[in-house]
């Protein structure tokens, strides 16, 4: 469901500017376009650098990068914080991050938090097996490897494969960060099967 823009009050000195801004409790920074900052009478000359950083956005596209930050005070329903804005051209509809959500009462207490970082394993560099085996070579180091996930042919004969040892309970902390394990794919080489397909 996409949130609903709330009109915030944007305070810069002596300038207020009421914007539509859409909460974005993905989102560790909040965002203006620079038509907003024309709209305050805010020069790009007043802002301040930013280190050149990639900021993604929901999609994981690459947002483009910011011309310069500024610091004002948000207002809403007698709620305020002050904010680091950051401005970026080609921004439409101004976004509200995460905790500026929180401070304006917007989003409870309760809400969870965004995952800001996320962990990457990379298990190929931890494999021994040459980069230019043969497929049927890969696929007898996988089987190896792997027996507790992967099955053989004469394994799917046999299906389904008895339990291993008593039955599992996870328990997840709530400050447990997450992490993927990213394996090369392109790297495989596997036969066409019969059928054409690969």
């Amino acid at each position: 469901m996409t949130p609903t823009p709330v009109c915030v009050h944007l305070v810069y000195g002596e300038s207020t500017l009421r914007l539509q801004m859409l909460p974005d409790t993905g989102a560790d920074v909040t965002v203006i376009g620079t038509r907003h900052l024309q709209m305050l009478h805010i020069p790009l000359s007043s802002l301040q650098p930013l280190p050149s950083t990639t900021t993604l956005t929901a999609d994981g596209s690459e947002m483009a990068p910011a011309v310069g930050c500024f610091y004002a005070t948000l207002r809403l329903h007698g709620k305020s914080c002050t904010a680091k804005i950051q401005v970026h051209e080609g921004i439409q509809t101004p976004l509200l991050s995460y905790s500026h959500c929180m401070e304006l009462v917007i989003i409870s207490a309760a809400f969870p938090k965004p995952l800001l970082e996320v962990k990457h394993v990379n298990r190929c560099a931890e494999m021994s097996l040459p980069p230019h085996t043969s497929p049927s070579a890969a696929r007898a180091h996988f089987l190896r490897e792997f027996p507790d996930v992967l099955l053989s042919k004469a394994d799917l004969m046999t299906a389904p494969l008895p339990m291993v040892g008593k039955p599992m309970r996870i328990h997840v902390k709530e400050t447990a960060v997450p992490f993927a394990i990213h394996t090369e794919v392109g790297s495989l080489r596997f036969p066409a099967s019969s059928s054409g397909g690969t």
